[in-house]
Parts: C-alpha cells; sequence; structure tokens
C-alpha cells in the first residue's frame, strides 16, 4: 500500500483521482491508484505539482514526453529519469536524443526499443533499455527473493487469470 501511495497515473484525461469527474466511474485497474487530491488536466501541470523522479510511459502515444514536460523534470531533479517504453521507437513517449537535448544530458534514460547513441556537448549517450528482456528476468528475480508468492497473470491467448502459487525454497 505504501509503494501504490508514490505512484500516480496520468491517462487521456489527466491525473487518476478518486473524484476526477462527477458522475465518471473510474475503470476497476485505474481504483488502486487513485490519489484523493485535486485533478490535474495534463501531464506538464502533473509534474510541476507533483514533482516525480522518474516518468515511465507506455501509452504509445508519441510525443508525449515534450520539451516542456522534460525541462520540468531536469528542473526539478539533478538526474530525472525517463523511461519511453512504447515501442516501436515511432511511439516511444519522447526519443532519446529529445530527453537528453531537453535535460542538457543529466536525465537518465530507457527505451522499450533501441535508439542510436547521442552525441551532446562533446559527449556521447548511450541510451538504455527496458524492454522486456530486461523486465521479466527482474520480476522472477523479485518473485524468488519474495519466498511465498502468488502472481496472477493474464495472457492474450487466453484472457481469463490464471492464479500461480509458488514457494522457494532458501537454505
Amino acid at each position: 500500500m505504501k509503494a501504490r501511495s508514490k505512484i500516480y497515473l496520468v491517462d487521456s484525461k489527466g491525473l487518476v483521482v478518486k473524484d476526477r469527474f462527477e458522475g465518471e466511474v473510474l475503470q476497476h485497474h485505474k481504483l488502486p491508484y487513485a490519489h484523493d487530491m485535486s485533478t490535474m488536466d495534463n501531464l506538464l501541470e502533473t509534474v510541476k505539482t507533483l514533482q516525480p523522479d522518474c516518468l515511465i510511459g507506455v501509452s504509445a502515444q508519441p510525443k508525449t514526453f515534450t520539451k516542456e514536460v522534460c525541462e520540468a523534470m531536469a528542473a526539478q531533479k539533478d538526474r530525472p529519469v525517463i523511461m519511453a517504453l512504447s515501442n516501436p521507437t515511432s511511439q516511444a513517449e519522447c526519443s532519446a536524443e529529445e530527453a537528453y537535448t531537453w535535460t542538457d544530458g543529466r536525465c537518465v534514460f530507457a527505451s522499450g526499443s533501441p535508439f542510436d547513441p547521442v552525441e551532446l556537448n562533446g559527449q556521447t549517450f548511450y541510451p538504455g533499455q527496458g524492454n522486456n528482456a530486461y523486465v521479466f528476468p527482474g520480476i522472477g528475480l523479485g518473485l524468488n527473493v519474495s519466498r511465498d508468492l502468488t502472481l496472477t497473470l493474464t495472457l492474450k491467448s487466453n484472457p481469463r487469470p490464471q492464479r500461480l502459487e509458488g514457494r522457494t525454497s532458501h537454505r
């Protein structure tokens, strides 16, 4: 619960809050992340108000992380984390070049698809990749460390949630 309270979601209608619009019912998967606060209509306003350490883009909406959004992140954090994870690169929320340029090379950048290295002010930046090949081993490690686990998966081939339970043995 504590970790969830640190996560803020922005969708096509703005910041996901409990009482966003009179009469609107939030989708069930957004409810656990809905905060009890005033609504914010756009990402820039949200970044300026909440001052996040990290932006994670998974919307497949290109150019969502605008120059103004990246500059606001850089104005608030020494090393803002910008993760434009949507695939392919044409759907990424911003490019590596844009993120590095708009943050004067101070951001930690990761993308879902590979971007070429970026030359900026005589320095070469090598964009990180945060795609499934890197995410799934981390999930596996987290499950192993947790010892007792329950994992719910929804597969495209079988949309009914499958509950997997297991134990790991630690010596």
